[in-house]
């Protein structure tokens, strides 16, 4: 498939696999981040979970570069276990504290990464955010909390702007090489209804659009855009008519790899595609002289495949015998 209508800026410096990666954002980051790390990347992949806003995300990269304790007004008890607004359900605890020793372990960790890692992708959800009342604070999860505590707002491509600019100026006072690729999820989020959608979506764009003005380590990439104008129709969506099914995430991890990769980096990255195939194979027979001769064979490929590649995760020890 091709796209000869929607210009795609090469990514430079271009994905490789000597780079330490991150992937924070959207569900889509999630999609884009384990395609990455099936296909042997040194990436984190939404340590933070899913995070919809821009302005949570920033609040927690903040957290992590300026080491700094989650809101204490954010925590919160729902069936005996402990949540916090700004972060994901899978985050929680059976306490307070545990829960809190989790979250600054895991801004720790996230710190650690951004001042050693090559590029960060992060892919911004919605700009439709739920601010809770009580304490005045936008939300990243409002945790089953009931709608009426929350007042909803529509983040502005300014207010955006500034605050990611903002955040990106202290990740790069500890990593000024770090290069920031940017994506808008295509995942629409009807539940505020098809407007607002709309409306959300536009302010990403346009924000994304003046910080890559704006900064020269940033670059946009048009997963929206590839998916809203190129795999338009049913088949491409998951059975809730809004999510990019397996077919429509491919398509986008093709157009990905192509735009952000070397010729060198997709050769590696097919040798790794046949190795990922060949390692997923199942034998009717696992004694059989034509499987032993098969792992052999395949024990010989990784073996040199390592020998080219050692700090690529691959090894013999995951051949199923």
């Amino acid at each position: 498939m091709h796209y000869s209508h929607i210009h795609k800026t090469p990514i430079q410096p271009s994905v490789t696999y000597s780079q330490q990666l991150i992937s924070l954002g959207s569900c889509f980051a999630d999609q884009i981040g384990l395609k990455l790390l099936s296909h042997r990347f040194n990436i984190d992949c939404n340590s933070f979970g899913v995070v919809y806003n821009p302005f949570t995300l920033c609040t927690q990269l903040r957290r992590s570069i300026d080491t700094l304790p989650p809101n204490e007004q954010g925590f919160l008890m729902n069936d005996d276990i402990w949540y916090h607004h700004d972060y994901h359900s899978s985050i929680n605890g059976q306490s307070q504290q545990q829960l809190l020793s989790k979250i600054n372990g895991l801004h720790t960790a996230i710190r650690a990464q951004l001042t050693s890692a090559d590029c960060l992708i992060v892919t911004l959800g919605s700009a439709m955010v739920y601010r809770h009342t009580a304490t005045n604070q936008i939300v990243g999860n409002c945790h089953k909390v009931p709608q009426s505590q929350f007042n909803q707002e529509l983040l502005s491509a300014r207010d955006i702007t500034t605050r990611l600019s903002s955040t990106l100026a202290a990740i790069w006072d500890v990593n000024s090489d770090l290069q920031v690729i940017l994506t808008v999820s295509p995942v629409r989020y009807l539940k505020d209804g098809a407007i607002n959608n709309s409306r959300s979506k536009a302010q990403l764009i346009t924000s994304t659009m003046l910080l890559e003005e704006r900064h020269q380590n940033v670059t946009y990439w048009p997963a929206y855009e590839i998916f809203m104008d190129q795999l338009r129709g049913y088949r491409w969506v998951e059975s809730d008519l809004v999510h990019p099914n397996k077919a429509a995430i491919d398509v986008i991890w093709e157009a990905f790899v192509q735009s952000a990769m070397s010729e060198e980096t997709i050769s590696t990255l097919d040798r790794v595609k046949k190795l990922n195939a060949q390692l997923s194979h199942r034998p009717f027979n696992p004694k059989s002289a034509s499987h032993q001769k098969f792992i052999a064979n395949l024990k010989a490929q990784i073996m040199t495949f390592k020998t080219e590649y050692p700090d690529i995760p691959l090894s013999i020890n995951e051949i199923n015998v």
